[in-house]
């Protein structure tokens, strides 16, 4: 007797073996019939879901891009935080995720998933910079933050930090990259009119990102 399953279980069924076949052979390599015999679907079980293998995969950089915005958006609803406490929690929770989605985020840098990869920087950058906008208008009232172009300003840092750190763009020693983001650091503390060292808690998340020690 076959099992018919709820809509929204099936749907995550669909988009679990799409993820693991993305991440396993990248996007160009995987084919919807990989995705038909993970979950043990017909073709037309699939196409009431999607209308396509990039249908498919703008729900898996969605689900992805929706939990960081869950995560977010809870941090910068906490009243008990600063928004410089905010500010931190926000940055360290999108950069420093869960096993899955650091090594999903890890294989979006291989050039068979170019498409992927821009889908999903241009994704979080729309959902993270109005909640973090918000967050530095916050800051701006506790003056810990001097800008008159929240949103503007993050989406400046989001973009450039995205394109001067990625692997897919430019190759870099260690060195190279460290320089940068002691960079960074400056740059965003200054164009925020943050005080110095107040954003210095981004080489520490660095260097767990990276294994680099302190030397």
């Amino acid at each position: 007797m076959r099992v018919t399953k709820k809509h929204a279980a099936r749907l995550n069924e669909i988009l679990d073996a799409a993820e693991q076949f993305f991440m396993k052979n990248g996007y160009e390599q995987t084919t919807i019939n990989d995705i038909l015999a993970k979950v043990e679907i017909s073709k037309g079980a699939f196409y009431h879901y999607f209308k396509s293998k990039e249908d498919a995969m703008d729900a898996v950089v969605e689900r992805i891009i929706r939990q960081m915005e869950s995560d977010a958006r809870a941090i910068a609803a906490d009243p008990t935080l600063t928004a410089h406490q905010k500010m931190q929690r926000i940055i360290s929770t999108a950069n420093i995720s869960d096993s899955s989605r650091g090594e999903f985020m890890e294989e979006l840098h291989r050039p068979t998933n170019a498409t992927l990869h821009q889908k999903s920087i241009s994704g979080t950058i729309d959902m993270l910079a109005p909640i973090m906008a918000d967050v530095i208008a916050q800051g701006a009232k506790e003056g810990v933050y001097h800008t008159a172009h929240p949103l503007e300003t993050i989406e400046f840092i989001l973009a450039g930090s995205h394109l001067v750190f990625d692997g897919g763009f430019f190759s870099r020693t260690p060195e190279e990259l460290k320089s940068r983001m002691n960079a960074l650091i400056r740059n965003i503390e200054l164009l925020l009119g943050a005080s110095e060292g107040s954003f210095a808690f981004l080489m520490k998340n660095f260097r767990k990102e990276t294994g680099m020690n302190d030397k």
